[in-house]
């Protein structure tokens, strides 16, 4: 099996990161963890299926892709061309086409594209192989995790990654129809339900001391953020404050329901006389960055963090050198959240700077 390659994993990154509505990222349900002798388990918030890296060879990448859940709904906002959702083909399919909508207020278009042909010259392809038994584990067309030998599994490594644009003029349910090219030569017709509503974004408002956390993109920033009760502060702009402390409320779009809200503050070391961010052990943390997170309920107070990065004094070839700090430190809102159309469970994660006075 040839591993998932550097110019398509950078291009699933990419159409993954265009449909992120929040300042940091929308993570799906699949993420890992590591332990203190590097062994990553990888985790599903959908199904209580783990899989641990010492136990298996496989791509991280791969990996991830055959324990997420079946995709069966999108919502999306209408009158909007940024709704792009990604299409990757599973192990079992060499490339999807014939995007089409069943509906002509819904027009939907492939905007981005990466199909590779088979290099592997029929090599067997899956995304994980057991090491106690050989047995090989794919994902199928069908959403099915597949266990058999490795001479049963999909030939070739052929591949494709889609980013499709869904505009939708009114508000209702549609549904797209395309098909996959399956390695073995067949083909096998699929279908995604699309839900089409004057806002489709999961949250609908995340507000710090009564003043809103959501990203605006207008050209006079301090007039639209003062008038529209953004958090701001004049010389450091959206997201940031001088409050030490404040109600955190977060309100949800109908067909999503919050399950958790959380802040964070940077877990620090100090490695050569500087204070510096411990590395994460988990792909939930921003950053590549260790955070030590604390629930809260809604409408209640947290206190932001004034843990600070780069405060030090050291020696230099006989210089004393003094580094400050920064001027602002941060805290971090992480929402958990449910789509109850798609059954999914998704992470976005909010930043607040607190300004030092």
């Amino acid at each position: 099996m040839r591993k998932f390659s550097k110019l398509c994993a950078t291009a699933l990154a990419m159409a993954l990161s265009i449909t992120m509505v929040a300042p940091i990222s929308a993570n799906a349900q699949v993420y890992w963890e590591e332990d203190a002798n590097g062994v990553k388990t990888y985790k599903s918030d959908e199904s209580d299926k783990t899989i641990k890296s010492n136990e298996v060879e496989g791509d991280s990448t791969d990996i991830m892709l055959a324990l997420a859940s079946e995709r069966k709904t999108v919502t999306i906002s209408t009158n909007s061309y940024n709704e792009v959702v990604p299409f990757v083909t599973t192990k079992d399919v060499a490339k999807f086409e014939n995007f089409k909508s069943n509906k002509k207020d819904l027009k939907v278009k492939v905007i981005s594209k990466v199909e590779t042909d088979d290099t592997s010259k029929g090599e067997p392809d899956y995304d994980y192989m057991t090491k106690a038994d050989g047995k090989c584990h794919y994902k199928n067309v069908k959403g099915d995790i597949v266990d058999v030998a490795k001479d049963e599994c999909p030939k070739g490594d052929a591949k494709g990654i889609y980013g499709v644009r869904l505009y939708a003029k009114k508000a209702g349910t549609y549904k797209i129809k395309y098909e996959a090219k399956l390695k073995n030569g067949g083909t096998e017709k699929l279908t995604l339900k699309v839900i089409a509503k004057d806002n489709g974004e999961a949250i609908k408002d995340v507000t710090f001391a009564g003043k809103s956390l959501t990203t605006s993109y207008r050209d006079d920033p301090e007039s639209y953020e003062l008038k529209n009760n953004r958090l701001w502060t004049k010389g450091f702009g959206k997201d940031t404050t001088l409050a030490k402390s404040g109600k955190i409320h977060v309100t949800m779009n109908e067909n999503f329901k919050l399950k958790k809200i959380e802040y964070g503050v940077i877990e620090t070391e100090t490695e050569n006389g500087q204070i510096v961010p411990k590395d994460a052990d988990n792909s939930l943390d921003p950053n590549d960055t260790k955070i030590a997170w604390k629930k809260v309920k809604n409408g209640k107070k947290i206190k932001l963090s004034k843990v600070d990065l780069d405060r030090a004094n050291i020696n230099q070839n006989g210089l004393r050198v003094h580094f400050n700090g920064n001027t602002t430190t941060v805290t971090y809102i992480r929402i958990t959240y449910k789509d109850t159309k798609a059954k999914t469970t998704r992470r976005v994660i909010y930043t607040i700077q607190r300004i030092k006075k």
